[in-house]
């Protein structure tokens, strides 16, 4: 169920990065580009199944 939220919120954050590129703010570009970067992370350390 995690997951499909953060597919989710990557799709989300990745377009509001894409409007924010037009736009003359450079700390609403930098931080709607790192913060998709940062979810893909997390999706990928969640989806590993734990080794033991």
């Amino acid at each position: 169920m995690l997951q499909k939220w953060l597919v989710f919120a990557i799709i989300v954050t990745g377009v509001i990065h894409l409007a924010t590129l037009s736009l003359d703010s450079s700390l609403l570009n930098w931080i709607f580009k790192l913060l998709p970067m940062v979810l893909i992370i997390v999706l990928a350390v969640s989806s590993q199944p734990a080794t033991s």
